[in-house]
């Protein structure tokens, strides 16, 4: 038997699958993270609208009227799933 040549350290990403919502005219959430993230490591804060984006054009969670912003107010401490 000779030498072990050993294993490469993988390190695991995940991605995360927190989401908003569900929007009642569509039936799928507006908004979710998305993010890849490994647990060894420190992770960006998981960033999505809680809620749906209404029909008077602003999300349900914040009141924010921007559809393109990921980042709702309310939900700057979520973390990671």
């Amino acid at each position: 038997m000779g030498p072990h040549r050993g294993t490469p350290a993988r390190r695991t990403k995940f991605l995360c699958v927190n989401h908003g919502e569900q929007n009642p005219d569509t039936g799928v959430p507006d908004s979710c993270c998305g993010k890849l993230f490994s647990k060894s490591q420190e992770v960006l804060a998981c960033a999505f609208h809680t809620g749906y984006y209404a029909k008077d054009g602003k999300w349900t969670c914040c009141g924010d009227d921007n559809l393109k912003n990921n980042v709702c107010a309310v939900n700057d401490k979520a973390e990671h799933k």
